[in-house]
């Protein structure tokens, strides 16, 4: 079994799992910041680090596609989603951050594709101080200043401890973290994730869908995750305590819940 590389329909991908069930990952926002270019460390540090709670699953990691059009947006970027996931046959879906919107939109347009659904790190729409840090990005991104990105990523998304730490160790890592394969396609991952507006979308899901909320709101306000939940019509909701990483920082009970749901253990 192949377990990185890029599939035939053009979707870079990390694959580790044991089981026979599909679970399909949309990475966020900075994927294309050079997370999806698959390795074989990158692959063992996912499935037995990032993700290791879910090895009973056959698991896909699916990040964008490298070479993003001018004016692309979410809805364009799931299309390019399509074809892998008619090959998979159904599979239970999580996004996170963009990687939730495309994952909303391929639910209100593609039901058949996916069986549930789990947004994580995701709003209906950003907050004033969201808007303001992506548009930093992207000014950033438009600079070519990589590693500057990488760091003020990292102090966004992390709370406690990890606020303080996580940022110095990017910082270190400078020389070795990845680059872009095209740029610009950190510029329109950013701008897809500053036009994205779930409502209307979200209205018409009618998959089973779990949103993963945090206390801290730092991209997309808490009010906005728990609306996310309300408006599909099958939409549940768990809030845990922390910041947009939340997956990472309490992973293991992020684990647990995301698996309950999945087995079909709606959560309220």
């Amino acid at each position: 079994m192949k377990r990185y590389g890029t599939h035939h329909s053009g979707v870079p991908f990390h694959r580790f799992g044991s089981g026979t069930r599909p679970l399909v990952i949309f990475p966020g926002v900075m994927d294309s910041l050079g997370w999806n270019t698959p390795t074989r460390l990158s692959t063992t540090l996912l499935g037995r680090h990032y993700f290791r709670g879910f090895r009973a699953y056959d698991v896909w990691i699916a990040s964008r596609p490298p070479g993003l059009t001018a004016g692309e947006r979410a809805r364009q970027m799931a299309e390019r989603y399509v074809p892998f996931l008619e090959e998979l046959d159904g599979a239970a879906v999580v996004g996170f951050s963009l990687g939730g919107a495309i994952a909303s939109h391929l639910a209100h347009d593609y039901p058949d594709l996916i069986d549930t659904l789990v947004l994580a790190a995701f709003g209906t729409r950003l907050g004033a101080d969201g808007r303001t840090t992506v548009q930093r990005w992207r000014t950033l991104a438009d600079d070519g200043h990589w590693s500057a990105i990488h760091a003020d990523y990292a102090g966004q998304m992390y709370s406690g401890h990890s606020k303080r730490l996580i940022p110095l160790l990017y910082r270190i890592a400078a020389p070795v973290l990845p680059r872009p394969v095209v740029g610009s396609d950190v510029i329109r991952s950013c701008d897809a994730l500053l036009e994205f507006d779930g409502r209307g979308v979200l209205e018409h899901v009618d998959v089973p869908t779990l949103v993963v909320a945090d206390t801290d709101g730092q991209l997309f306000p808490t009010a906005t995750q728990h609306d996310a939940a309300r408006r599909v019509s099958d939409g549940y909701v768990a809030t845990f305590e922390g910041s947009h990483a939340v997956y990472e920082q309490s992973r293991r009970t992020f684990t647990s819940v995301v698996q309950r749901f999945l087995s079909g253990e709606h959560t309220g």
